[in-house]
């Protein structure tokens, strides 16, 4: 089976668990009035936002490893124990076992030493949780293989107006997440046909993981969903693109926008009339 073939091995669409977050709360918020709809109000909650911004990460990051070879088979959305985030990405193949974490900073400064993960200068325990959650895959897979699994991280960086990377981590690279294909397809084979194909069952069991919670919807009809929250959101980015041109172009300056981008973020929480 392979990753460009099915896009989702274990049924899962990219970005699931982040997505029926979105679908949820969506579905539960309330429509926004007309004037918020003619300012370009954002249909998205203050809830559902992150969760959003992680959805639309984790999809273009899905999209870029379906772009894989052949050899390579790729899970999204894994569970991995209770209380824990689950992996955005699982990706098997001939350079080894790799779970991928996305990460969105659109437009920040992104510099990374050994075990030091710093956005804007601040710093984030991403390398740690990485390693915690790959300590937890190479047991599950390991179990259900029967095979002494080796798991590699990749932290995929999406928007971010740079990357440095002062001092590689050894297991836990990080990379723009446009990268990510080339960079997987350019590692050394490091395990046989047979390795891949016990792993790659051993991954496809929802017996390996700790629930299969995030398979309870449809992929079709979730990803229709999102889909359609996706379109809401950019019909009103694109709202309120045209009335920053139209208020720039009558001379309103800064004022003007601070004044609009004022007035669009309230009436965002408008309801129907």
């Amino acid at each position: 089976m392979s990753a460009e073939a099915t896009g989702n091995a274990n049924g899962n669409i990219p970005g699931h668990a982040p997505i029926l977050e979105v679908v949820g709360l969506q579905s539960d918020a309330p429509d926004r009035s007309a004037l918020a709809r003619f300012f370009g109000a954002s249909p998205l909650t203050e809830d559902s936002r992150p969760w959003f911004d992680a959805a639309v990460s984790d999809t273009e990051v899905g999209g870029a490893l379906a772009r894989m070879g052949r050899e390579w088979t790729v899970f999204h959305s894994l569970p991995i124990a209770a209380g824990v985030p689950n992996i955005g990405h699982l990706i098997v193949g001939p350079g080894g076992v790799f779970i991928v974490g996305t990460r969105s900073h659109a437009g920040k400064v992104v510099r990374v030493s050994q075990r030091t993960f710093l956005i804007a200068g601040v710093r984030h325990p991403y390398i740690r949780e990485m390693e915690f959650e790959m300590g937890l895959v190479e047991r599950l897979l390991g179990d259900a293989s029967g095979l002494a699994v080796e798991v590699s991280g990749v932290i995929a960086v999406v928007a971010a107006r740079s990357i440095t990377v002062e001092e590689q981590h050894r297991d836990v690279a990080v990379v723009g997440a446009s990268e990510i294909a080339a960079w997987l397809a350019a590692r050394p084979r490091s395990l046989s046909e047979d390795e891949i194909r016990l792993i790659v069952r051993a991954a496809g069991q929802d017996t390996t993981w700790f629930t299969a919670d995030t398979q309870a919807t449809e992929p079709q009809r979730l990803h229709a969903d999102f889909s359609a929250v996706r379109r809401e959101v950019t019909r009103a980015w694109r709202v309120q693109m045209s009335w920053t041109v139209v208020i720039l172009l009558l001379g309103g300056g800064g004022v003007g926008y601070l004044t609009y981008s004022i007035f669009s973020s309230t009436v965002t929480g408008l309801g129907s009339p």
